[in-house]
């Protein structure tokens, strides 16, 4: 029984790590210059955020959705419509 709560334990905490890494990744491409076509390296904020917005950023956002999160809230949606229904 032990074991098994451990296993559960070690699983959920690489999980959260992963998702705080990609969260972490995602703050900081905010923050990443780049270099443009004209070979400039490009530091302004907001072209910076408009490039990442125009590239990887829908990826990484899907990556660092939390899914057994959203499960669980679509399941308790689901339960509470049907219970109010009833």
């Amino acid at each position: 029984m032990t074991n098994l709560y451990v296993l559960v334990n070690k699983k959920k905490v690489i999980l959260k790590s992963f998702f705080f890494v990609f969260q972490i990744d995602i703050i900081l491409n905010f923050r990443t210059t780049f270099v443009n076509k004209k070979g400039e390296v490009v530091t302004k904020s907001k072209s910076i955020l408009m490039h990442y917005m125009r590239g990887w950023f829908l990826c990484d956002l899907i990556a660092a959705l939390p899914f057994d999160v959203l499960y669980a809230v679509n399941l308790y949606t689901r339960v509470n419509g049907l219970i109010s229904a009833a």
